[in-house]
């Protein structure tokens, strides 16, 4: 009797994936039938949550990814592009380096993750030098330069010009555009397509990554060889280990890009070496071997992950006082996020206070406050603290917290429990605003006075 398939509920935030079968396309697995687990695409409350490097750079999926955040959701990160996985706030990460996480992080297979921008899964040229030739003829320019993104490393701009030095690189795309050529407003998938048929006029083709990274490689290199187009390439350093390095310029492994600029000057000049790089093999024996055995190693990662009975069994981050502090700074969802956040807003408008003539002190004197206690000790409390000493607001004042504030020897604070009866306040100023109706509570039980946020003080003095 054949096991019943765990059931993994599951979401993915990401503008062009929408279902179980787009994620199972996302994750390069084949063969969905033989699998142990499906996916049921979940948007209310899934188990598992993955995730690119879009809730960096995309408000929507930012705040998307922070909404659905929570500690008993399994993470995952997919990075498409040259970064390295945040394990303060996944459990798990696809990415290009594999090196770091003990267990929770894998490295893609280059290849099947690009599938969908090259046809050819080897080289049809592969040893066989009169294709070589005949491809050769084909070609009617020297190098092509193929970029729209401005902000890549600087090592892209650099090579164009040393190369340049030689002969005229023809750059297609946006960025140093010296030919005129425009490819449209294509969608990205499209004109990364268009690529291939572009680069195969061209005997080379310059092939730099925006960022170095080790294991990271984009459909660059790719494009370049199924269009039979020698690869000047530069970004993974260690590209030798998934790509035939007799088929590529490895500027990795030269000094400096002179030393570049003389060895495609030498197969430039060379027809039978152009030739024989040309009809290499894109992948030698060895990597055949390593390349199904990484296929092998991530299919059994996401088989362990999506497997596992114990819905906590799969939570490997963290958690705790600095880790959730850092996912507040990120996500801008906690605490202290909205501490700074709200701050921000009461100190604008203070100072427009100030330049009015005003002072919050206004706001005590109008309502003849006599006993007047600052409720939080911090960096604010202070300064509402020295404003209303400055203006002699009331008779009695003094500062209310319940921790161990650092203040100014000249200021006065007890914890509100030590507050007498002949000091009693009139009125507490609360500054701890993010927490308002929490204190407001607790207080009310003590004093039984007037309780206002120092924001609730200082819309009311603007309003004046």
């Amino acid at each position: 009797m054949k096991r019943a398939k765990h059931q993994v509920h599951i979401y993915m935030i990401h503008p062009n994936v929408h279902n179980a079968q787009e994620l199972y396309s996302v994750l390069q697995l084949e063969h969905i039938d033989e699998l142990d687990y499906e996916f049921i695409w979940d948007t209310d409350n899934p188990r598992f949550i993955v995730a690119t490097e879009l809730i960096y750079t995309d408000a929507m999926n930012r705040r998307e990814f922070s909404r659905m955040y929570n500690d008993s959701v399994v993470t995952i990160f997919i990075a498409s592009e040259c970064m390295a996985p945040d394990l303060n706030i996944f459990d798990y990460a696809i990415c290009f380096d594999d090196t770091i996480g003990e267990g929770r992080v894998i490295s893609h297979v280059p290849r099947g993750f690009y599938r969908e921008y090259i046809s050819k899964r080897e080289n049809d040229l592969a040893h066989n030098m009169a294709l070589a030739r005949e491809a050769l003829l084909n070609k009617s320019g020297f190098c092509n330069f193929i970029y729209s993104n401005p902000n890549g490393h600087k090592n892209r701009e650099e090579i164009f010009y040393a190369i340049n030095e030689y002969k005229k690189v023809d750059s297609l795309g946006a960025f140093l555009n010296n030919t005129g050529y425009s490819d449209g407003q294509r969608n990205i998938l499209e004109r990364v397509r268009n690529t291939v048929e572009l680069k195969s006029n061209y005997k080379f083709t310059i092939a730099f990554e925006n960022a170095t990274h080790r294991g990271y490689t984009s459909e660059k290199i790719y494009t370049s060889l199924e269009a039979h187009s020698i690869p000047i390439y530069w970004g993974n350093p260690e590209i030798d280990k998934i790509v035939n390095e007799r088929a590529i310029i490895n500027c990795h492994r030269y000094e400096n890009f002179d030393q570049v600029m003389e060895k495609v000057k030498e197969i430039d000049s060379d027809d039978n070496k152009w030739c024989e790089m040309i009809c290499e093999p894109w992948l030698t024996k060895e990597q055949e071997i390593e390349e199904r055995k990484r296929k092998e190693a991530y299919y059994r990662f996401l088989e362990r992950i999506f497997t596992q009975d114990n819905r906590m069994e799969g939570l490997k981050r963290g958690s705790g006082t600095y880790t959730d502090l850092y996912k507040g700074f990120l996500f801008g969802n906690n605490a202290q996020y909205e501490k700074a956040s709200t701050n921000l807003d009461v100190c604008i408008k203070w100072i427009r206070i100030l330049h009015e003539g005003k002072s919050i002190a206004d706001f005590l004197k109008k309502r003849n406050y006599k006993k007047i206690a600052i409720y939080g000790m911090g960096a604010l409390g202070i300064s509402v603290y020295e404003e209303l000493e400055k203006y002699k607001a009331g008779e009695t004042l003094y500062g209310l917290d319940k921790g161990n504030p650092v203040i100014p020897s000249y200021m006065r604070y007890l914890r509100p429990y030590e507050v007498n009866d002949a000091e009693q306040p009139d009125v507490v100023i609360v500054t701890v605003m993010w927490d308002m109706d929490n204190i407001s509570g607790e207080l009310d039980k003590l004093f039984g006075c007037d309780i206002y946020s120092i924001r609730e003080v200082i819309d009311d003095v603007l309003e004046q």
